[in-house]
């Protein structure tokens, strides 16, 4: 017997109890087989969502089945526990069991208070808004199950060029080479969530010091766009040590380096 398709759970991205339950069914759905995540009002909303039926849709989860219908509120939810299987039945069951106006009534009061618990306490979603982002620096294994370190330096720099597009360094990286301390770190990766405009930001130790600059993330870290997880995404930063060291031996910026306090 074929499997249902994946449904698909759109949720209120700047929301900080919705994350918390898209990570929840993330952590009991790894392989994706039950369900699908997409950012209300994103482009998948809108595509698979019709005007029509968009109206009167509340602003926090609602799912829609592989078949095309539409849940929301408690019966969503009741859905979803179903689809998990194992002892969440029993809650579905239960929970099913009070009557609809009672538990849709319930849902809405915990919608309506979701900022108020916790709007304060988590940070904005990415959306290129001014933000902070909180994440700690760690490496993580590859879909290889390879462990990928948090950190490297100039000397992996060199071992990874070999001249054949996309390993090209610059001449003047090449000439430089003798004079650079092949031990400087250059990038480290972390577990902080960030999207879009963000390449540029400072990026902060937990004593306010600017240990490096976002530069990118990898290409694990590509459907943070609509669902975060820190599994495998992670940000990438390039450490200030490398800035300054690039700076000075490649580049020769001394002016810019004294203004800048080194």
């Amino acid at each position: 017997m074929t499997p249902p398709a994946p449904d698909t759970l759109f949720y209120d991205g700047d929301c900080g109890l919705c994350h918390r339950a898209v990570t929840f069914l993330l952590k009991r759905d790894r392989n994706g087989e039950r369900f699908r995540f997409a950012p209300l009002d994103g482009p998948t909303f809108l595509s698979k969502v019709p005007p029509g039926q968009r109206v009167n849709l509340p602003d926090s989860l609602v799912l829609r089945t592989s078949g095309g219908a539409l849940l929301t509120r408690s019966n969503a939810c009741i859905y979803v526990l179903r689809r998990l299987g194992g002892p969440w039945k029993i809650a579905a069951a239960l929970l099913a069991a009070v009557p609809r106006p009672l538990r849709d009534a319930a849902y809405n009061l915990v919608a309506r208070a979701r900022f108020a618990v916790s709007g304060g306490n988590d940070y904005p979603d990415a959306t290129f808004t001014l933000r902070i982002s909180y994440g700690q620096v760690k490496g993580y294994l590859n879909d290889a199950g390879q462990p990928v370190e948090w950190s490297t330096d100039f000397a992996g720099l060199f071992a990874k060029c070999t001249g054949q597009d996309p390993f090209v360094l610059p001449e003047r990286w090449l000439k430089a080479k003798g004079a650079l301390d092949l031990k400087t770190p250059l990038n480290f990766v972390a577990t902080a969530d960030i999207h879009g405009g963000n390449s540029g930001s400072a990026t902060l130790n937990s004593k306010g010091e600017i240990v490096g600059i976002v530069f990118d993330s990898n290409i694990e870290a590509l459907p943070n766009r609509f669902i975060y997880t820190e599994r495998q995404a992670r940000s990438v930063h390039v450490a200030s040590q490398g800035i300054v060291e690039a700076l000075r031996k490649v580049y020769g910026t001394r002016d810019l380096l004294k203004e800048l306090g080194f």
